[in-house]
């Protein structure tokens, strides 16, 4: 007995190194990676710091890339940075696309952020359009338009570009154009175009006292039609009443906290003699009414049955 327990247990052990101290040791499973909760808990904290650190240099490299984008000039070293590309990358770029340079001095050249974005999201050969024909000028649509007509802010437009792959056209003598069928399909929300009335969620936080994860939470779950302008994202006041439940009349209807109260029973009581009695509810937002006459009708008759 005691030779076959010797042998399961040499079937089942494996021969590991200890990733932090490097000492051998012997474990039942083949993933084991320490020799220790000793360290284990060291290996955690290494790594714990190391994520850490991670994220913080990426929120410095991010901070520095806003820094850099609220600035209309850059420095070549700048603008390397702020594409995340080389200065030799840059050079090949600004020669390809004959990008224009602003030279201040004998050693100071400063290059315009648009011209950037406007080389980033060119096509490479981008097919040329009579500037005279008024047809063509009617389908197209310059940036500028684009975050007028739609309220976006310009790195929002960039992004959305990257993010669908539209290509600007340029249009001879100079000027980058895009399809207004296009933009329109990206931009416009058709959902919201009849509604009049918003909310920000400021507005939302100061009024209902509930903070802004739960605020997206509510969104989410009852689809509140929302829309976002000059970076300030507003709620459609008429949908976020309907889903807390204030447009609704409640004269004549009981909420379980009032059923609760006035006759002195536990919710869950109340919900199993709703079930079992079949009594109606009238679901608004999150809460849920209840007639008062069926409400007093089922508990006056099971106090009377008492």
């Amino acid at each position: 007995m005691q030779l076959n327990h010797c042998i399961m247990y040499s079937l089942f052990t494996h021969k590991r190194i200890c990733q932090h101290c490097g000492a051998e040791f012997v474990s039942q499973k083949s993933t084991t990676k320490y020799c220790s909760k000793r360290c284990a808990n060291i290996a955690g904290k290494a790594r714990n710091r190391e994520y850490l650190l991670q994220l913080k240099q990426r929120s410095v490299t991010e901070t520095r890339r806003q820094e850099l984008m609220e600035n209309p000039y850059l420095s070549l070293t700048q603008a390397a940075k702020l594409l995340q590309i080389s200065r030799t990358t840059l050079y090949q770029l600004i020669k390809k696309y004959d990008l224009p340079l602003r030279r201040l001095t004998a050693r100071t050249i400063r290059v315009a952020q648009e011209d950037l974005y406007k080389i980033q999201y060119a096509e490479k050969t981008p097919q040329p359009m009579p500037a005279t024909s008024t047809e063509n000028r009617s389908i197209l649509i310059t940036r500028e338009e684009v975050m007028e007509t739609y309220k976006i802010s310009n790195a929002w437009f960039f992004s959305q570009l990257k993010k669908h792959n539209i290509k600007a056209t340029k249009m001879p003598g100079g000027g980058f154009y895009y399809n207004r069928e296009e933009m329109d399909r990206i931009f416009s929300n058709k959902q919201v175009l009849h509604i009049t009335e918003w909310y920000t969620f400021s507005e939302v936080r100061d009024m209902s006292g509930l903070k802004t994860e739960t605020i997206c939470g509510i969104v989410k779950k009852h689809k509140i039609p929302k829309k976002k302008v000059n970076n300030i994202v507003y709620l459609s006041k008429r949908h976020w009443e309907e889903a807390r439940g204030n447009t609704f009349n409640k004269e004549g209807y009981y909420t379980i906290t009032e059923i609760s109260e006035k006759y002195g029973l536990s919710k869950n009581h109340i919900f199993c003699l709703i079930k079992d009695k079949g009594v109606e509810r009238i679901k608004i937002g999150i809460f849920a009414y209840f007639k008062k006459e069926d409400i007093d009708k089922v508990l006056t008759t099971r106090n009377v049955r008492k």
